[in-house]
């Protein structure tokens, strides 16, 4: 009987422990989301605390992660900018790891990666490009997910001036336009890869289907 009580004062103690850190975190993570638009690197500590706090809160890494990637797009140097993204992108794959399946989470790696390209190290492209793969494997018929990814691609195709990648952004560009055909900035950006291809014929049938659609602000 005296290990049975033992054994649930301990129980007790470490749910009570458990359910003060929840408290602490979520304070935590209430101070961060009041001071995010202020100043991103306070914000970004205040996450990383909440994170710590509740290490199996996804949320919590997920808005780590968000914050030190607006510190990183307001970086007035490149070694802060560059520990910042790397902060970020930690953040992102340790929310992942709690939920491998989380598209919004792919997406965000995928997005910190295209930063990272265009900020630190063009390498991040391919990084980019892989995340966005990842995430239209589980939702392939998202066609913004595939805009997203197509316009990662003219990107890196500008970049690098490498028309198999012009040809991939290409591809997904019909494809937005395939699963959204009222979808007149998706024809303009097919229009513009299929010019950059030498597809005239096909670029100004492209621009004939955006000039068409009466939503052309969608």
């Amino acid at each position: 009987i005296g290990r049975t009580v033992i054994a649930l004062r301990v129980v007790a103690v470490v749910t009570t422990l458990g359910a003060a850190s929840m408290v602490l975190a979520s304070f935590s993570e209430d101070r961060a989301l009041r001071v995010d638009a202020r100043d991103p690197a306070a914000a970004a500590v205040l996450h990383r605390r909440a994170t710590r706090l509740a290490p199996f809160e996804s949320a919590y890494e997920r808005a780590s992660g968000f914050a030190f990637e607006q510190a990183a797009v307001a970086g007035a140097d490149r070694p802060s900018t560059k520990q910042a993204i790397a902060d970020a992108i930690d953040a992102y794959e340790r929310a992942l790891d709690a939920q491998p399946n989380n598209v919004g989470y792919l997406v965000d790696l995928a997005r910190v990666h295209l930063l990272r390209a265009q900020r630190i190290d063009p390498r991040g492209y391919e990084e980019s490009a892989h995340w966005w793969e990842a995430a239209l494997a589980r939702d392939q018929f998202d066609w913004e997910l595939h805009e997203l990814y197509a316009l990662t691609l003219n990107e890196w195709a500008n970049r690098s001036g490498d028309i198999d990648i012009r040809r991939r952004a290409a591809t997904e560009f019909a494809t937005v336009v395939e699963f959204h055909p009222a979808h007149s900035p998706g024809w303009l950006n097919l229009a513009r890869t299929q010019i950059a291809l030498g597809e005239f014929d096909a670029a100004r049938l492209s621009i004939a289907a955006a000039r068409w659609n009466p939503t052309a602000n969608d």
